[in-house]
């Protein structure tokens, strides 16, 4: 395979102009710049990689039907742990609640967080048929939050992308503010 690549022999279907691959998964990672110790760290964390999947989600036009967490502490032990959403989801609250979930199920407070790895997984087109329920009264909360983001995103699209963001985040020693100039808003560059 590597000896074709190299002589620029390639099998794959050449795909139309303007048709792109469909991305099977959305995701960020961040090495913190000192270990997260306790929840309110950690759920600073959690909450701007959801915002920066979220934003990405959107911009791609897809939902997230899970998402898969991935923890590394300081000795690089690595646990990786996966839960989907009742429906499909693109807003960064949900992202983060879920991922908040997933860390108190599986982590302890009192361990080190080295880096964290979020990513949205299942993703679906929002045109795709939704099981709805009944009794379902979070559907309007859920609305309001996805037409929170995109307007986040618009803002960000007029005026930069430091010039909105989730409080919580600002001023953060960890290195996740989207406010400090050494940020980069590249693909897997820092948040």
């Amino acid at each position: 395979m590597l000896h074709k690549y190299a002589n620029g022999m390639d099998d794959a279907p050449v795909l139309p102009h303007g048709r792109h691959v469909q991305n099977k998964s959305i995701g960020n990672s961040v090495t913190f710049r000192r270990d997260l110790l306790g929840w309110d760290d950690i759920s600073t964390a959690l909450i701007a990689l959801s915002d920066k999947v979220a934003e990405r989600l959107r911009k791609a036009s897809l939902l997230a039907g899970g998402i898969r967490l991935e923890i590394k502490d300081p000795n690089f032990l690595t646990i990786s742990r996966q839960r989907m959403f009742p429906s499909p989801v693109s807003n960064a609250n949900d992202l983060a609640e879920l991922a908040m979930t997933i860390m108190k199920d599986d982590w302890s407070a009192s361990k080190p967080v080295r880096l964290l790895q979020l990513t949205a997984i299942h993703l679906n087109h929002p045109l795709e048929e939704e099981q709805l329920t009944l009794f379902d009264d979070s559907s309007a909360s859920r609305e309001k939050r996805e037409l929170m983001g995109l307007a986040m995103d618009e803002i960000r699209g007029k005026f930069g992308t430091g010039a909105i963001g989730f409080g919580g985040v600002l001023n953060s020693d960890i290195g996740v503010s989207r406010f400090s100039e050494d940020n980069t808003d590249e693909e897997d560059g820092p948040l």
